[in-house]
């Protein structure tokens, strides 16, 4: 016999760029995927404030903007991690819809 319970839970349905005010939505993945979220919470002495929370989102195009010269870009370092790289991008929701990636005709 099963017993199921109800779970109320919440899904990050979209994300605005605080410095270019882009919208960003699962709808386009790639740049959905690209984009960097940072929570972070700040200890004691900080100059943000004991304690406090310091968030940011950026999409992919403001990182390299504000980060580019400061970024470490290259492949990944584990095989393992190289894989799973590959997976996800083959078999992203738009492959072969996309002009940048096509799927290999067979």
């Amino acid at each position: 016999m099963r017993e199921y319970r109800s779970v109320t839970a919440r899904e990050l349905a979209a994300c605005t760029c605080d410095r270019c005010h882009r919208r960003l939505t699962p709808d386009d993945p790639g740049e959905w995927q690209e984009r960097l979220s940072v929570d972070h919470h700040c200890g004691f002495d900080s100059i943000f404030g004991d304690g406090n929370l310091v968030g940011l989102d950026l999409c992919q195009h403001c990182v390299r903007e504000v980060l580019g010269e400061w970024l470490r870009v290259g492949p990944p370092q584990d095989l393992k991690e190289a894989g799973k790289l590959a997976w996800a991008l083959v078999n992203m929701p738009n492959v072969g819809e996309d002009e940048d990636f096509e799927r290999p005709r067979e």
